[in-house]
């Protein structure tokens, strides 16, 4: 399916949208024989559109590789998955490749940031990628920069930014390109409570602000408690769906 492309539509337009990622029977086995391990096990989940979602467990619960599986950078070895409507699944390795670039945005732990780049051209980067123009990516860094507050260090290299900063960049990188589905992998592990506090509140200002969709893996109880939605995996098994009152009226 190689010419889908991210939706730019208003939300008044957008309101009857309930489901975006569909997950069938998924399953993700690593190794062969003896050494096989199921890092999930015929997991089945409907995560909403443009809500706050949290998926949380214990270490080795299978957090991560569902989150690599829904971001399309691992494969399911059995089951499906479905990211507005499109089998991903079912794409080629390019195709892959190009759905990712297009719809998906990234948060991650360690920041993974391109040291030997600026603030302004580390969020630049994710809109390298695409065919937008380029008096229009530099407007659309820009604009994003401004919104987390780092437009003063647009010219700075990471390590002359506080982790704070640096995951406030990470944000702006992955919102840059207006995707579909945000995925952080324990976006305030790093951080101390102050800083995690006020990036929450960043996250969650900007997934409002932009009505899209974010989905974390996380073990932190600040994060937790600003949950649309939490899914709970033991052992790669999905135990249970809770709903906020929040995600209700959302």
């Amino acid at each position: 399916m190689p010419g889908h492309q991210p939706r730019n539509v208003s939300l008044a337009a957008d309101l009857s949208v309930a489901a975006l990622v569909k997950i069938d029977s998924l399953s993700r086995t690593y190794g062969a024989g003896a050494h096989q391990v199921r890092a999930l096990d015929d997991v089945n989940m409907t995560i909403s559109a443009r809500r706050f979602s949290m998926v949380v467990g214990t270490s080795g619960s299978g957090k991560t590789t569902l989150l690599n599986i829904i971001g399309c950078i691992d494969r399911a070895s059995t089951g499906s998955v479905q990211i507005d409507g499109c089998n991903v699944g079912a794409l080629t390795d390019r195709e892959l490749t190009r759905f990712r670039a297009n719809n998906i945005g990234y948060i991650f732990q360690g920041f993974n940031l391109i040291p030997v780049l600026s603030v302004y051209e580390n969020v630049e980067y994710a809109l390298l990628l695409s065919d937008m123009p380029k008096r229009e990516r530099a407007q659309a860094t820009t604009n994003i920069l401004k919104d987390v507050q780092l437009y003063e260090q647009r010219w700075q290299r990471p390590n002359e930014l506080s982790g704070g900063q640096k995951q406030r960049v990470a944000i702006a990188r992955a919102l840059v390109k207006r995707p579909l589905i945000v995925l952080a992998d324990e976006p305030t592990a790093n951080l101390d409570s102050a800083t995690g506090a006020t990036i929450i509140r960043l996250m969650r200002d900007m997934q409002i602000a932009a009505q899209t969709t974010f989905v974390f893996s996380t073990h932190d109880p600040a994060l937790i408690r600003h949950a649309d939605e939490i899914f709970t995996l033991h052992d790669g098994r999905l135990l249970g769906q809770q709903r906020s009152a929040a995600g209700e009226g959302g």
